[in-house]
């Protein structure tokens, strides 16, 4: 509820509005959350919980024409400077002392690099572990390769779709409750283990790109592999990655990032009805 309300807060202020009437491109938003996330982390905790919300306000202010901020309210002795001082010799001099707001320091980061950082800061892996048992999801953001000057990108008009962006893998592993994860090998996509008839994974990769509210999921395969049974105790299946995808996966999923608490969240399922949190 205090959430809820602190975020109606900021939604009616004009200076918030303001702000947000003045982000007409893509850039200049992902500037805007870049310089949140260094310089006011709870305002942009706020708007990430109310994506959907926020979206729909940009989207209006956007459309219309730039708001302008209101005036700083008047500091202590400011009105009383303003208000004196104006009966001649009888003011002592007439002299206007006016206190102006010291502006914020900005930061020297240009928004490239304040995005390289974030980025950075999200390629890990990111671990699922609410409701399951004896099985794991794990979530690998790869970090971005150095490329030369002048290649890499998205591609061009017919290219393949996140050309040029940094691989992810993401997988969910079933075993026997007679092994311990400690008994399960550690690399993404392993071998499965042909002793354990319980042993079961699926396995999906693709590629990734960090957004103004997270990250965005493009994938390129995913399957299931292991006795049926088995895929059947998996902690997240495949039908559900692609009923969120598209049976084709043109479809891309989006992640949500809650920078305070360092969890990443993933809806899957046809109205993305399942909720994936992912923490470090």
């Amino acid at each position: 509820l205090e959430v809820r309300r602190a975020w109606e807060e900021l939604e009616g202020s004009a200076d918030f509005r303001a702000d947000v009437s003045l982000l007409r491109t893509d850039q200049q938003l992902r500037t805007y959350l870049l310089e949140l996330h260094e310089e006011d982390s709870e305002k942009l905790r706020l708007i990430q919980l109310h994506a959907a919300a926020f979206a729909s306000l940009h989207r209006e202010l956007a459309s219309a024409p730039p708001l302008r901020k209101p005036p700083p309210p008047p500091r202590p002795g400011e009105a009383n400077a303003r208000g004196g001082g104006g009966g001649g010799e009888s003011g002592g001099g007439g002299v206007l002392v006016v206190s102006r707001p010291t502006p914020l320091a900005r930061s020297l980061k240009s928004a490239e690099e304040r995005e390289a950082e974030l980025h950075c800061s999200m390629a890990t892996v990111w671990r699922s572990s609410k409701g399951v048992k004896h099985g794991r999801i794990r979530l690998r953001l790869q970090p971005r390769a150095a490329t030369p000057s002048g290649e890499g990108g998205e591609g061009g008009e017919g290219g393949l779709r996140g050309e040029g962006l940094p691989k992810f893998e993401l997988e969910a592993q079933a075993w026997s409750t007679l092994y311990d994860e400690g008994d399960v090998d550690a690399a993404f996509f392993a071998p499965l283990d042909e002793d354990d008839e319980g042993a079961a994974q699926l396995r999906c990769a693709g590629v990734w790109e960090s957004s103004p509210y997270g990250f965005t999921l493009v994938l390129r395969s995913v399957e299931e592999v292991g006795p049926a049974g088995a895929r059947a105790l998996l902690p997240l299946r495949e039908a559900e990655l692609r009923a969120a995808a598209g049976r084709a996966l043109d479809r891309d999923l989006f992640g949500t990032m809650d920078f305070d608490e360092r969890k990443a969240t993933v809806g899957v399922g046809e109205r993305r009805e399942r909720r994936l949190v992912f923490t470090m």
